[in-house]
């Protein structure tokens, strides 16, 4: 490569950061409405939260480790596709978007929150939503989809891209179906995206089908833009696999929302991700998939009990 060559590629990675950059006032703007608590992180009230988080995961994990030690099969991708075909069985978007009963203990920076942890995946979504603005796909492909939030949402805001997704589960895509048999995107999606939409029958167009990531039905780049929020989490049994399919499918990009271990070095996390067999790449293992990272955002709020990293990579 030419100095000249070097030099327009590193000009163009500053230039995807800086368009798809989101600010502090905008996190907070995003969740906001989500929050039901706020505390310092030196709280003695949130310090016994975190205390009582890390005993629970402590014995989460050796419970994990008593299973194996007893011949028990590790949680794999069966077990993973009967617990959520439970979660989405008879559920819908408007379903996972309704206000819930319980709170998710939430640490960024030097505060902690209780909160709805929906108020999260705001973030994601508007992260994506820069990128795709700064990237212009043709196509873009959910892997591990659920019930289609995001894609909902993503193709009301960009109604001339074609949008994909695959969920391992058949409720899942069923209740994809079911949502798409309504007129028009409802309130409750609409104030949910970070972004205004601009065609609001645009989610009636998404195309979901049932089948898993590790064994996409695509051809090689067939895809623009893949992306991930929070799926490879439950696919530490075939992360490799999957990786592999996702950069094969991809043409030009690739973004994963997801817990790398670059944000889970602290025991409760690793004792989390380790007694429910969650995803644990590290960002500096992509290159061995063929993924070379141009974006990396660590810095953003996550559950205590689990960090979540946001990276966008090229195809190499």
């Amino acid at each position: 490569m030419s100095v000249k060559a070097a030099t327009d590629r590193v000009d163009e990675a500053n230039a995807l950061e800086l368009a798809i950059e989101v600010g502090d006032d905008e996190i907070e703007a995003l969740i906001a409405p989500y929050i039901r608590r706020r505390f310092y992180a030196d709280d003695p009230e949130w310090r016994k939260l975190v205390d009582d988080q890390e005993r629970k995961w402590r014995r989460a994990y050796r419970k994990s480790r008593l299973r194996t030690f007893v011949g028990l099969p590790a949680r794999g991708q069966g077990h993973v596709k009967k617990e959520y075909g439970r979660q989405w069985g008879g559920r819908t978007a408007l379903d996972i978007l309704s206000p819930k009963d319980g709170s998710s203990a939430v640490i960024w920076r030097n505060h902690g929150f209780l909160m709805d942890a929906n108020g999260l995946k705001r973030i994601y979504l508007l992260f994506l939503m820069r990128l795709i603005e700064a990237l212009k796909p043709v196509s873009v492909l959910e892997a591990g989809c659920g019930t289609g939030v995001n894609l909902f949402v993503l193709a009301s805001r960009f109604p001339d891209i074609e949008f994909s997704g695959i969920e391992l589960t058949a409720q899942g895509a069923a209740a994809v179906q079911t949502f798409q048999e309504e007129s028009t995107l409802p309130e409750v999606l609409s104030s949910y995206s970070p972004l205004p939409p601009r065609d609001t029958s645009a989610f009636k167009r998404v195309h979901v089908q049932q089948a898993s990531a590790a064994e996409l039905p695509f051809q090689d780049g067939q895809v623009d833009l893949v992306f991930t929020c929070l799926a490879l989490e439950q696919m530490k049994a075939v992360q490799h696999s999957a990786l592999r399919e996702i950069r094969r499918v991809a043409r030009r990009a690739i973004v994963m929302t997801e817990p790398f271990a670059d944000c889970n070095a602290e025991s409760m996390r690793q004792h989390r991700i380790r007694a429910h067999a969650y995803f644990d790449a590290a960002v500096d293992d992509l290159p061995r998939f063929g993924l070379k990272p141009t974006y990396v955002r660590k810095d953003i709020p996550a559950k205590i009990a689990m960090g979540v990293a946001i990276v966008a990579s090229e195809t190499v």
